[in-house]
């Protein structure tokens, strides 16, 4: 099963294109409208971060991917960049979020404290297969290890391990 890293996890972060009184947040390639408040995005993407930071000195949202070395893109002061006010947690963990494998058929709405989660686990996600590296839907890979010609098999003739393809 592949699993994200923490910094994977913020390049995979909610991209938007901003409208003069909406924001429109994209979700993998699903586009959900909603009131997502602006100042709730990265000032140095304009991404709804996964986990956001909030610069000391100026007060901006910013990403970890844009926070860098605690450093802030907007003020440029090194060492600014810290953790959000409760308050504002509070926005952010109440936010609903569609699974970004909506397009794919998954129907979950998360809490946007609880998404990454989800995403890590959603049946529809694709993963690769540890025998032969094919790209199969979370849901499918078991039935995928039942016919993987790469996958290890116990041979009925001898009793040792050996790949399905080569199956007497």
């Amino acid at each position: 099963w592949n699993m994200h890293s923490k910094e994977d996890a913020e390049d995979m972060s909610y991209m938007h294109s901003a409208s003069p009184r909406k924001v429109r947040v994209k979700i993998g390639s699903k586009i959900m409208p909603g009131q997502v408040d602006p100042d709730l995005l990265c000032v140095g993407c304009r991404r709804l971060p996964l986990t956001p930071r909030q610069c000391l000195t100026c007060g901006a949202i910013v990403c970890l991917g844009c926070a860098k070395n605690n450093f802030c893109p907007i003020c440029k002061k090194q060492s600014a960049v810290g953790n959000i006010p409760k308050a504002l947690k509070k926005q952010y963990e109440n936010m609903k979020i569609p699974c970004r494998y909506a397009p794919m058929g998954c129907s979950k709405i998360t809490v946007f404290a609880d998404t990454e989660t989800h995403e890590k686990n959603c049946q529809y996600r694709y993963i690769f297969c540890n025998n032969c590296g094919e790209k199969v839907r979370g849901q499918d890979i078991l039935k995928h290890f039942g016919i993987c010609d790469k996958a290890r098999v116990e041979c009925s003739q001898c009793k040792q391990g050996i790949m399905r393809k080569d199956m007497p």
